[in-house]
């Protein structure tokens, strides 16, 4: 049975799940395997794996890997079990930007928020509620 989340929804999503992250033109890309009950990162350039025990959330297992190794994925409010209290803490502004479509041709909507930290946008696939790109600047 899959881990269930703070809400008590299965997500069996979190079997099985991988990330890969570029982290820019200057750094090396990363690997993040996650399973329910093990987190693994692979740095393939310095041929380097570290592997933890996780906790049996996506959400516990994200935070884990950022408080243990410094591991943050920009797209770990959109994981979490409830992403809108994640977004909406320190929330001082928040606004629709318009529709774009310079993501492969697929029409976004872009939304835009921050705090007194950070100002965000959040360019979600109009059709299928994806999100396909999240730019911050703090």
């Amino acid at each position: 049975m899959p881990p269930s989340t703070d809400r008590g929804l299965e997500l069996g999503l979190v079997f099985n799940l991988s990330f890969y992250r570029h982290a820019g033109p200057d750094k090396p890309a990363t690997e993040f395997y996650y399973d329910g009950k093990k987190m693994t990162a692979f740095s393939p350039v310095e041929n380097l794996v570290a592997v933890a025990d996780a906790p049996p959330t996506i959400e516990g297992a994200l935070k884990a890997a950022y408080d243990n190794a410094a591991i943050y994925f920009p797209f770990t409010p959109m994981m979490a079990a409830d992403p809108f209290k994640m977004l909406s803490q320190g929330l001082i502004i928040a606004f629709y930007i318009g529709q774009s479509h310079v993501v492969g041709g697929t029409t976004t909507d872009i939304v835009a928020y921050g705090n007194d930290k950070v100002f965000a946008q959040l360019w979600i696939g109009a059709e299928d509620k994806l999100l396909m790109r999240k730019y911050s600047t703090s």
